[in-house]
């Protein structure tokens, strides 16, 4: 039974109760974080702060993947946020956290939300931000992307994946001026766990979906339907051959694509079909305007169009409402027996 998550952040679904019973709620489930300025500015308190930090976060994680593991097979999926380990890679941090003592305790949580997806079935991934550059054609910036993405994986291992071809998903983009075959050479520098678990995905201005196909034996490759939609000014159909090509790259295993929509303000006028590219430019609306995702999926049609990926894939609800967002399509691929 194929999977629709969601992304980062837990939002609690009722929304009339008082913002501070609120905050209280999703606190268990949302990290924190901080800033190298403010443990600059704070020398005395910045370990403990640091420490703080850490453990809290861990526990969210251990907290989140409980929770999302107790929900229908189907919804069983959440991508964990980045910050878990504020400032892993910082040159003045580094020292802290090869030496910290409770460091033992963050790879217990960890290990527990590992454990805890594993047997319960939770699909678990990771997305390095925009920063994480593995394509550069700058020695300096590939050197602290490479570090950037095997924090990643670090935490991965803590979380007892990377063990075997992609069961774990750490996502990037194929981002930086030498394309493809600078993300080759930066493949073999990659860890042997991080080979395991990276997918690349196509965006909305560098990389098209094309681009990725040639790196299909080395990394799953993720399709990002909005970002096709943008880049391509037109949409992929479900029975697109190169959707085959994608499927291969997973190696047996589900491969997952990602859903957003573009925001009411600028496409609300066409509910009851898929908004077509061209028009909206055509009435002034520009690219940058139609990629800022939506809080919700208001549109009924495109959310068919959507879930007709899902005998074949699981999806990735990248929506700002988080998982309220994804428990919306997924009362859809319900209704229209995706399901």
């Amino acid at each position: 039974m194929n999977k629709i998550g969601f992304a980062c952040k837990f939002v609690y679904p009722d929304r009339s109760l008082p913002l501070k019973q609120i905050n209280e709620i999703e606190r268990q489930y949302n990290m924190k974080s901080t800033t190298v300025k403010w443990l600059r500015d704070n020398k005395k308190q910045a370990h403990g702060k640091l420490e703080e930090i850490c453990l809290y976060n861990a526990q969210c994680i251990l907290n989140l993947v409980s929770m999302v593991s107790s929900w229908p097979v189907s919804l069983r999926m959440v991508r964990i946020g980045s910050d878990v380990l504020p400032v892993y890679t910082h040159a003045e941090f580094r020292d802290f956290y090869k030496k910290a003592k409770f460091m033992d305790k963050v790879e217990s949580l960890l290990g527990e939300a590992g454990h805890t997806a594993r047997t319960k079935n939770v699909k678990l991934s990771m997305h390095p931000g925009q920063f994480c550059v593995l394509a550069s054609d700058k020695p300096h910036v590939l050197t602290n992307s490479i570090a950037e993405f095997e924090y990643h994986v670090d935490l991965i291992r803590m979380m007892g994946f990377g063990k075997s071809k992609l069961d774990f998903k750490c996502n990037v983009h194929l981002s930086g001026a030498g394309g493809a075959e600078t993300f080759k050479q930066t493949y073999k520098k990659l860890s042997n766990e991080a080979r395991r678990v990276i997918t690349l995905e196509n965006d909305e201005f560098s990389s098209d979906l094309n681009d990725l196909l040639p790196l299909s034996k080395l990394v799953g490759i993720v399709l990002d339907l909005h970002h096709y939609w943008v880049y391509n000014e037109k949409y992929i159909e479900s029975n697109d051959p190169r959707l085959k090509i994608i499927e291969d790259s997973w190696q047996g295993v589900t491969p997952t694509i990602h859903y957003s929509y573009s925001r009411e303000d600028y496409v609300s006028d066409v509910f009851g079909q898929r908004p077509d590219m061209r028009t909206l430019l055509s009435h002034g609306i520009p690219k940058t305007k139609l990629r800022a995702h939506s809080d919700f999926y208001p549109n009924a049609t495109v959310n068919r169009y959507v879930l007709s990926f899902l005998k074949r894939f699981d999806i990735m609800c990248e929506a700002k409402a988080k998982n309220l967002a994804s428990w919306q399509l997924y009362a859809q691929a319900q209704q229209v027996k995706y399901l």
